[in-house]
């Protein structure tokens, strides 16, 4: 893999999470209206925000939304 560096920077969570590496994104998943409780959309978007799918985020050095300085913006709206 190939991390960009920017201004010097090198592409890593700490740098995005203190503003020295200015580009960072949120990963979005998309559904048509709230998906059935029962669904595999919604047993997917659970299994994403529950612990074990927290820990799996961070393995690969990326952050939940919900440890982000401002979590709303990974709600759904």
């Amino acid at each position: 893999m190939l991390l960009v560096r920017i201004d010097g920077q090198g592409a890593t969570l700490d740098g995005a999470v203190h503003n020295a590496y200015p580009f960072w994104q949120t990963e979005i998943a998309y559904t048509h209206g709230e998906p059935a409780a029962d669904s595999l959309a919604a047993s997917f978007l659970r299994y994403l925000t529950n612990e074990v799918g927290r820990d799996i985020v961070r393995s690969y050095g990326l952050r939940p939304c919900a440890e982000l300085e401002n979590p709303v913006l990974c709600r759904p709206t």
